[in-house]
């Protein structure tokens, strides 16, 4: 018994311990990457939203001046998406993100290097909280950039009240133009004549030659009577108070008519 008791324990430790027929082991499993990052790309990093601006410009390998021209850019493109600022990052609509990461990838080409556009999309993102966080600070006047803005404003009205009000200097000046007289054309002044009394020159020449004085119409031939002479003389002894030009005036035809009448009479 004892012998059949040993016999059956060491046929099933046999058992046991022998690897059953046609049983294979299963191979281990092997991590599958989701994305494979082409050659001469930078793959997508698993904290890409950590990822500093300072290594993305390092990767694509601008200076100061190149990058701020990317950063323009990109806030350009996003303001020409007409994003809604009062949603969120992820709520916007994908096919405005695609566009926006198109046109950034056309204009700086090396851009592209980044798979599946993670580069574009992290300078995107943070272009667009900067712009966020200062449309949230600058309605506060209790932050700096609300301080800011608040100075600013008034700033630009006091230049329009300004702008609008004429300066004291101008009006002094508009004055001084209007009051001053323009500088024109000298005009000659006209020799005054001489006042010669016309009585005392008719008398003497009635006194030397006999003849009475004849006026303007017995030259013209219209035949007024020498009454009508003798009371426009009348009348020039009545009045006194003739101007000097009156007087220069009636001077010069009496007198030519005089001489002429004297010169038909002697001939």
């Amino acid at each position: 018994m004892e012998e059949l008791e040993a016999e059956l324990a060491s046929r099933r430790g046999n058992l046991v311990s022998a690897p059953s027929a046609g049983v294979t082991s299963a191979p281990s499993a092997q991590p599958v990457q989701s994305m494979l990052p082409t050659p001469g790309s930078d793959g997508r990093p698993k904290r890409a939203s950590k990822v500093p601006m300072k290594h993305l410009k390092g990767q694509l390998g601008y200076d100061d001046e190149k990058w701020n021209a990317l950063r323009d850019f990109t806030r350009t493109s996003l303001a020409s998406a007409r994003l809604d600022w009062r949603l969120s990052w992820k709520a916007q609509r994908p096919e405005k993100f695609a566009m926006v990461y198109n046109a950034i990838e056309e204009a700086f080409p090396e851009t592209t290097r980044f798979a599946g556009q993670w580069g574009v999309d992290r300078i995107a993102k943070q272009c667009w909280d900067n712009h966020k966080n200062y449309r949230s600070c600058v309605v506060k006047p209790t932050t700096y950039r609300g301080r800011q803005a608040a100075s600013r404003r008034a700033a630009r009205a006091a230049a329009d009240t300004a702008a609008r009000s004429p300066s004291p200097s101008s009006d002094s000046q508009s004055d001084s133009h209007s009051r001053s007289p323009s500088a024109g054309p000298s005009r000659s002044r006209r020799a005054r004549p001489l006042r010669v009394d016309s009585n005392d020159s008719n008398g003497s020449d009635s006194n030397r030659n006999g003849l009475e004085p004849c006026s303007d119409e017995d030259e013209d031939g219209e035949g007024r009577d020498d009454d009508d002479g003798d009371g426009a003389e009348e009348g020039e002894e009545e009045d006194p108070h003739l101007s000097e030009k009156a007087a220069g005036k009636r001077r010069a035809p009496s007198q030519g008519g005089t001489q002429r009448k004297r010169q038909h009479r002697d001939a």
